[in-house]
């Protein structure tokens, strides 16, 4: 994860880069360059929610990711509901 910092949400939104992020999210949830890979990708989070790639890191995180990261996801789910609903990727992440 170290060779990826700076990537941030460019990455998670790429067809085959959401991919790396779900598989270190499967793999090595809490190893710190990981953690500091996702927290750089959510800063953005309200993009990854409604990009038709970048849900897949979201719905990831949901899933594997340290408690206090779902919490920012919700917290963004919390003031964007509707705008997440509206949308197909929005409406997946819902579904989780």
């Amino acid at each position: 994860a170290e060779e990826l910092q700076g990537a941030g949400p460019a990455l998670a939104c790429d067809e085959y880069g959401c991919r790396i992020y779900c598989r270190l999210l499967e793999h090595a949830a809490e190893d710190e360059s990981t953690v500091r890979l996702l927290d750089s990708a959510l800063a953005e989070v309200d993009v990854l929610l409604t990009h038709p790639f970048g849900h897949h890191v979201v719905e990831g995180v949901l899933e594997h990711g340290l408690a206090r990261q779902r919490g920012e996801i919700i917290s963004a789910l919390r003031k964007g509901v509707v705008r997440a609903a509206y949308s197909r990727p929005g409406a997946y992440v819902l579904e989780k």
